[in-house]
């Protein structure tokens, strides 16, 4: 998932998904609501399976240090995240589980999560 377009009564926003997540625990309450009432299921779902997929990566790279334990090696959204410091990891591990538990949390979309 590339980019995510949200299109509501008064106009349309486009979002990075890639350059946009893991963003601030405020960003994403605002931000999942929108795509919750707006947005496809097919949508939600990806950006579900882009959320899970990202913690998964993230938390790999923090306990093996290569970041491809449980994610499909040819994963294209994790090289970004290779070359950062041990430091910069944590916290982008952080946000990306904070994104994700919210995410499920307000139950966006679970149908892709059976």
């Amino acid at each position: 998932m590339d980019v995510l377009e949200i299109r509501y009564e008064n106009g349309h926003m486009t979002i990075n998904v890639p350059v946009y997540f893991p963003c601030l625990q405020k960003h994403a309450r605002k931000l999942f609501p929108l795509i919750k009432r707006y947005c496809t299921g097919d949508d939600r779902a990806a950006l579900g399976r882009y959320l899970f997929l990202l913690r998964a990566f993230l938390q790999a790279q923090m306990e093996t240090g290569d970041g491809f334990s449980g994610v499909p090696p040819d994963w294209e959204y994790g090289s970004r995240f290779v070359t950062y410091s041990v430091t910069e990891r944590k916290s982008l591990y952080k946000r990306a589980d904070s994104n994700y538990r919210l995410y499920c949390k307000l139950e966006v979309d679970d149908e892709w999560m059976k």
